[in-house]
């Protein structure tokens, strides 16, 4: 017997979730069936969203396609999701950032055995006048990571 579904509402005070908005705007765009698809985060303060068919509440064998589709959609509208066959991963997702706000994160591999000295060498090397260019991750407001390589214009 099909679950009945329950509709959200928002109280006055409560803002929706932009990040999770855009993930179902972006699957509804890639054609796929809003009815069908929980998107939910983890928890209500997480920055894990889960993506999973979910056809009138009955298990489907067609699962893993969809997830498999469903993957490929996300993908092809910028976030980096991770299909667990049972269900689609994105994260972090942000909980509430504005648009037009990023995370940018540089990365750099360090040897050493203990994580304070990593961390010194590593700011060390970010702030030396000699490395002049640095791949980053940014992050926009919704979840949407992207990689830029950056060069220092006066060097190159």
């Amino acid at each position: 017997m099909p679950r009945e579904r329950k509709a959200t509402t928002l109280s006055v005070t409560e803002s929706p979730d932009r990040p999770l908005e855009a993930i179902r705007a972006a699957l509804g765009a890639g054609g796929h069936d809003l009815g069908a698809i929980l998107v939910n985060r983890l928890t209500a303060d997480s920055v894990h969203v889960l993506v999973a068919f979910d056809p009138d509440g009955a298990q489907s064998w067609n699962r893993e396609v969809q997830h498999r589709a469903y993957t490929e959609t996300l993908t092809a509208a910028g976030w980096r999701p991770l299909n667990l066959e049972l269900l689609v991963l994105l994260t972090p997702v942000p909980l509430d950032a504005d648009s037009g706000t990023f995370t940018a994160t540089w990365a750099i591999e360090v040897a050493g055995e203990d994580s304070e000295a990593v961390a010194e060498q590593a700011r060390e090397r970010q702030l030396d006048p000699a490395v002049t260019d640095s791949t980053w991750t940014v992050t926009d407001h919704l979840g949407r990571p992207r990689t830029v390589y950056v060069q220092d214009p006066d060097l190159s």
